[in-house]
C-alpha cells in the first residue's frame, strides 16, 4: 500500500486542490527557511493531468528578485513581480502572476508527461514560510498537449486530504488511529436517462429529462423557492438540433392546457404565454412550445388561502409532462445545447402578495459549472450585458421587462 500521507512531523505544512476534472494536489511544506511544493495529479475519474507550468503570487512583492528555485523536472522559471501572464510560448492566462514556473520529462519546454513532480524556493534575503505565498493564487497548467489545455485554480470547496485519500487508498481511508475505515459505497450511480439542470432567474426551475423506454421523453419543472420567490408555472417553449423532428412531436400532461409544434414557427399559446420580442428577435422562433395550466393568481391575490380551483385559477409549482414523436425516439442529444425559455405567473415571496410575472431563459445543459477551471487561452474580457427590454411601441407589449447575461 502507498506510504503516508499525514504531515512531516514538526514542520509546518498546507495542502489545497486546484481544479475540477482533472484536479491536482499541491502539498506545501517549511524546511529551515525554504519552501518545498509538491503537485499530485490526481486521476480518480481516469484524466490524468499532465503538469505543464504552475503560477503564483508571493504576498510580500520585495522578496520575488530574490527568490531561486531548485526543480528536478523544471525547464525555466521566472520571478517577476505582477509580471507574467503567459508560457513561455505566449499562450496566455487569466490575470498577472509573480512567477511561473514550466515542467517537462525531456529537456525544454512543456513537453512529454509529469504527473506529479516538485520544487524548493529559497530567497537571499531571509527565510521563506507558507504565508509568503498566496495560496489562492496558485494556477496549474494541464495537458497542453493533448487538447487546448486547462488552468487549474484554487478549488476552495475540495477538500485536499480526502482527495489524496481516495487517490492513494481507493474506498479505505486511514481512521487516525493507526487503523482504517470504509468510506465508499455511499454514492449512487446516476441514471443515465435522467438528467437536470437549473434555469435561473427571479424564480429559479428546475428541469428534468427523462429518456422511458419506449423513445418518449418526459419533462418535469419544478419551481425551486431558493430565489426567495415562488410563481406558477405557465409556460415552456424549447428548440430542437433537428428542427425537422418539431412537426411529428405530441405532449401528454395532466396539467398540459395547449401545444404546438413547428419547424422555427412557435413563439406564442394563446394570450399569455409567449416569447417576448427581444428574445424572439435575438433567437428568432423556438420549435416546440407547452402551456401549463391557466392564468395563475388573481392579481393581488394572497396566496395563504387554498380556494384557488374555485375561483378559477391555479397554482403549479411542479409539473410533468411527455413528449413523443411519431417515429423516432428522442434522446438529450436531440436538446442539448438549445436554449429554452419558461413563462411564470404570479411571482412573489411565499405568503405574500404575488403580483408578478417572470420569463427566464437558459441552454440545456449537463455539464456542471467549475469555477476553479478554465481553457488555457480563454482570457476574460469585459463582457457586455445583453439586455432584453420589451418595446413599448410592439403590439404584444406585455409590460416585461426582461434582462439576461449571454456567454
Amino acid at each position: 500500500m502507498a506510504g503516508d500521507v499525514t504531515p512531516i512531523p514538526d514542520k509546518v505544512s498546507d495542502a489545497f486542490i486546484v481544479g475540477c476534472d482533472p484536479q491536482v494536489h499541491i502539498r506545501i511544506v517549511e524546511d529551515h527557511g525554504n519552501l518545498f511544493v509538491k503537485m499530485t495529479s490526481l486521476d480518480n475519474n481516469g484524466d490524468i493531468g499532465d503538469l505543464d507550468a504552475v503560477f503564483f503570487n508571493f504576498t510580500d512583492p520585495s522578496i520575488v528578485g530574490s527568490i531561486h528555485a531548485w526543480m528536478p523536472d523544471g525547464t525555466g522559471a521566472e520571478f517577476v513581480d505582477d509580471g507574467i501572464n503567459s508560457l513561455s510560448d505566449g499562450t496566455e492566462l487569466r490575470g498577472d502572476y509573480d512567477a511561473r514556473i514550466e515542467f517537462s520529462d525531456t529537456d525544454s519546454g512543456v513537453e512529454g508527461n509529469v504527473d506529479k513532480t516538485c520544487f524548493t524556493l529559497w530567497c537571499d534575503d531571509r527565510p521563506l514560510t507558507i504565508e509568503d505565498f498566496d495560496l489562492e493564487s496558485f494556477a496549474m497548467v494541464v495537458d497542453t498537449e493533448s487538447s487546448a489545455g486547462n488552468v487549474l485554480t484554487h478549488n476552495a470547496d475540495a477538500d485536499a486530504q480526502h482527495e489524496m485519500y481516495d487517490f492513494k487508498y481507493g474506498d479505505w481511508h486511514p481512521d487516525g488511529n493507526g487503523g482504517w475505515e470504509f468510506v465508499g459505497g455511499d454514492e449512487v450511480d446516476e441514471d443515465p436517462a435522467s438528467r437536470s439542470f437549473t434555469v435561473l432567474g427571479d424564480v429559479n426551475v428546475e428541469v428534468t429529462m427523462l429518456e422511458l423506454d419506449n423513445g418518449d421523453m418526459q419533462v418535469d419543472l419544478e419551481v425551486l423557492g431558493d430565489t426567495g420567490q415562488i410563481g406558477d408555472l405557465r409556460g415552456f417553449f424549447f428548440a430542437l438540433n433537428d428542427d425537422t423532428l418539431a412537426d411529428d412531436i405530441d405532449v401528454v400532461g395532466d396539467d398540459v392546457t395547449r401545444s404546438k409544434f413547428d419547424d422555427d414557427k412557435v413563439d406564442k399559446l394563446g394570450r399569455d404565454v409567449k416569447l417576448p420580442k427581444d428574445i424572439k428577435d435575438f433567437f428568432g422562433k423556438f420549435d416546440g412550445g407547452v402551456e401549463i395550466g391557466s392564468k395563475g393568481l388573481e392579481e393581488g391575490h394572497h396566496d395563504d388561502d387554498d380556494d384557488d380551483d374555485e375561483d378559477g385559477y391555479d397554482d403549479i409549482r411542479f409539473t410533468s409532462f411527455t413528449l413523443s414523436h411519431d417515429s423516432e425516439a428522442l434522446t438529450h442529444e436531440d436538446f442539448e445545447g438549445q436554449p429554452v425559455v419558461i413563462n411564470i405567473d404570479s411571482v412573489g415571496e411565499e405568503g405574500g402578495d404575488r403580483d408578478d410575472d417572470a420569463v427566464i431563459m437558459g441552454a440545456v445543459s449537463w455539464e456542471e459549472d467549475c469555477d476553479p477551471q478554465y481553457v488555457l487561452g480563454e482570457v476574460e474580457e469585459e463582457e457586455d450585458d445583453v439586455e432584453f427590454i420589451e418595446d413599448a411601441d410592439d403590439d404584444d407589449d406585455d409590460g416585461w421587462d426582461f434582462s439576461f447575461w449571454l456567454f
